[in-house]
């Protein structure tokens, strides 16, 4: 492949194969999925980016389903899930995103975007490695109506450097994050940070796997919100963990 992007979509219910022979290559390859399609995306062993938009984007009222096997990079930006569309990860194969975009895009929408809904469920490892001024590694801007992060299964690990950051869920609005069974570990640093939750507005989270967030800053939450903001938290069984230091720091709440 040479220097442009190698672009495709795949409409109606079309099922995509994507491997590569040699891992160790970065290629330039932007698969899409049409508005109104459901479709499937096999990753085996693929090292790819996107040249100037996001790596893996699903249309707009769609349904995409991305089967992990073996081992898979996505550089630049991930995976783009419209407000309208429905993303699930399957597949006992491994994914690591790596992004350094301003306003980049890891698993849902950017810092402003809107997003859909989001469903994992794998049996390896989901590793989120992320840096710029505003970052949001799975969810988004705004949660779209009657949507969740759902998070069934898997080792899911997040790294972020930002000014503003979210590691799981939104920036404003009401955002219902399901923690079913993952291993989650979330470590950000920046001026405000949230590692679950939302900057502004109001979240519902469940949690029944084991969650271990480290956050440090100037304005940091745990797991929570800022500015007053209603929280709704069910932890039924599972182990939590959270490391906040800040100058304005909660572990568990809101300010």
């Amino acid at each position: 492949m040479g220097e442009d992007t190698e672009r495709f979509t795949a409409s109606g219910k079309q099922e995509l194969f994507i491997y590569c022979l040699n891992i160790l290559s970065v290629f330039t390859l932007s698969p899409k999925t049409d508005t109104y399609s459901e479709c499937n995306i096999t990753l085996e062993n693929v090292n790819i980016k996107g040249s100037v938009e996001t790596t893996i984007q699903a249309g707009a009222n769609s349904s995409l389903t991305l089967n992990l096997v073996g081992d898979n990079t996505l550089n630049k930006e991930g995976i783009r899930v419209p407000e309208s569309s429905d993303l699930f990860i399957k597949g006992d194969g491994n994914l690591s995103i790596n992004t350094n975009r301003n306003n980049g895009i890891c698993i849902g929408g950017n810092y402003n975007n809107a997003f859909g809904s989001i469903n994992i469920d794998v049996t390896g490892d989901i590793n989120i490695d992320c840096a710029g001024d505003k970052i949001v590694a799975i969810g988004g801007g705004v949660q779209s109506e009657d949507t969740a992060i759902t998070l069934h299964k898997g080792n899911i690990s997040i790294v972020g450097n930002s000014i503003k950051s979210v590691g799981i869920g939104a920036v404003s609005g009401e955002v219902t994050i399901n923690n079913i069974g993952a291993n989650i570990k979330i470590d950000l640093n920046g001026n405000d940070v949230i590692g679950m939750g939302t900057l502004d507005g109001n979240i519902e989270l469940y949690s029944n796997g084991n969650t271990e967030i480290k956050v440090q800053g100037e304005q940091i939450v745990g797991i929570g919100m800022f500015h007053y903001g209603n929280g709704n938290l069910k932890l039924s069984k599972g182990r939590i963990k959270v490391d906040a230091r800040g100058a304005d720091s909660v572990c568990i709440g809101s300010f």
